[in-house]
């Protein structure tokens, strides 16, 4: 083999011996020069110095090793699992700071579900003066944060038979009557989320005194009252439609339903009765 630079373009050239004293053009600027019968510039043959038979497979096709590299890039094996593992890494810690986000978000929807509301009634009761009361009555829709809710029906009973065969029928104690409110909720989310009333329902009679679903039943409303809405699994636009169920003194005779707007200072009020 014959090493030999281009007069032309100066790149180094590996030709057979066979084309020794011939005129050809050079593979990278296409320059015509005349081959040499041996190596110039005092280089030694490819042969002598050790070609390896990969060298001599891509100088047959007229590929120098400049060329060679061009076409056949060397590829960093370790650079490639490093970088393929610091994907991996970056997906996991995104993935991770989504589900906390989440997280984040329903403990504060829950936290604003829990915040107190205020007694709202005119005949001597008081309300806070940053608090916006809406007043809605039945059958009308109310958007709150996440949910449509309407408040469809209000009824009076002192002992509750259920459907459910483990349950078995609820006598309310003395001095006390059940108020069952029927409602219809509807999910303003894109993702289906479970929805729980978490106390933040509240049933407030004339007096100022309030009345959640949480007391005295905590969570046993289920098997108390048939179609419970106090935990309800919603998905986007589906209406759900179910009852409330609260204990209160037989001596409120007006009461009414109040429904906080999370992250607002607003607070629907449903007079029921």
């Amino acid at each position: 083999m014959i090493e030999h630079n281009c007069p032309h373009c100066g790149k180094q050239l590996v030709i057979e011996d066979r084309y020794a004293g011939q005129s050809g053009k050079c593979v990278h600027c296409q320059g015509v020069m005349q081959v040499p019968k041996c190596s110039t510039a005092g280089q030694s043959k490819v042969a002598d110095s050790g070609s390896t038979p990969t060298t001599a497979a891509y100088e047959s096709r007229n590929l120098t090793p400049g060329t060679m590299r061009r076409f056949l890039p060397r590829m960093n094996v370790s650079a490639i699992i490093l970088t393929l593992c610091l994907c991996v890494l970056a997906y996991q810690v995104g993935v991770e700071a989504t589900k906390a986000g989440l997280r984040n978000t329903l403990r504060e929807g829950f936290r604003q579900l829990r915040a107190p509301v205020p007694a709202v009634f005119s005949d001597g009761a008081t309300k806070k003066a940053d608090t916006v009361v809406v007043e809605t009555k039945l059958g009308v829709v109310a958007s709150l944060a996440t949910i449509d809710i309407q408040v469809n029906s209000a009824v009076e009973q002192t002992v509750i038979t259920s459907k459910n065969s483990f349950s078995q029928p609820k006598i309310a104690n003395s001095g006390s009557k059940y108020v069952i409110v029927n409602a219809t909720i509807t999910a303003r989310t894109q993702a289906p989320f479970t929805f729980h009333t978490s106390g933040a329902f509240r049933l407030v009679d004339s007096s100022g005194r309030e009345f959640t679903t949480d007391s005295p039943f905590s969570g046993t409303s289920f098997f108390v009252v048939d179609d419970c809405l106090e935990m309800r699994s919603l998905q986007p636009g589906v209406p759900e439609t179910g009852n409330l169920l609260y204990l209160v003194s037989t001596d409120a005779s007006r009461y009414s339903l109040m429904v906080p707007k999370g992250g607002t200072n607003e607070a629907y009020r449903f007079e029921l009765r």
